[in-house]
């Protein structure tokens, strides 16, 4: 999926790798994760009070679950089939995830060996500036990969971010 028209966060974020990793959750104005999507939800926050709520009223007692004469067994055969289609599509989630991921490494991995070609092939010195533009290229279309990744494209910000780390120029 791509991420909604709605969602201004840009893709380009630094993380400072002398914080703490815990400060990476607290970055939802300027990013977009999984944390900041479900915060955002009223629907979360409505089921979150809700299960507050009843599990408040069973705990002091105010509702007695007995006395309603509830049929336990309708929860166990509903708590065995959520069982067992969360496992399904995690499942599905995770195979998804596993083959993206071996399409980001494979796009590293040729990245870097385009690199050492390059620095192997073209060792003289009056070639340098070619090993320049071309490591510059290959990485900037990497950087376009994993942007368009996100959002489905790449936005002006994205853009002038990889402007400025000089990987692409407007020409």
């Amino acid at each position: 999926g791509t991420r909604s028209r709605g969602a201004t966060a840009a893709m380009v974020f630094y993380y400072l790798h002398t914080q703490p990793m815990y400060f990476s959750l607290l970055t939802w104005g300027r990013t977009v994760t999984i944390f900041s999507l479900v915060a955002k939800r009223g629907e979360y926050w409505i089921l979150l009070a809700l299960h507050v709520m009843l599990i408040t009223l069973l705990t002091s007692g105010l509702v007695d679950v007995q006395a309603a004469n509830f049929r336990w067994e309708a929860v166990t055969a509903t708590q065995f089939f959520l069982t067992f289609f969360l496992t399904f599509y995690n499942g599905h989630c995770y195979q998804r995830y596993m083959a993206m991921y071996n399409l980001s490494m494979e796009v590293i991995d040729s990245v870097l060996l385009f690199v050492q070609e390059i620095i192997v092939s073209l060792p003289y010195a009056e070639c340098e500036g070619h090993r320049i533009v071309a490591t510059k290229y290959a990485l900037g279309i990497a950087y376009v990969f994993f942007m368009g990744i996100v959002s489905g494209t790449v936005t002006s910000a994205e853009w002038r971010a990889i402007m400025n780390k000089g990987l692409l120029t407007k020409q």
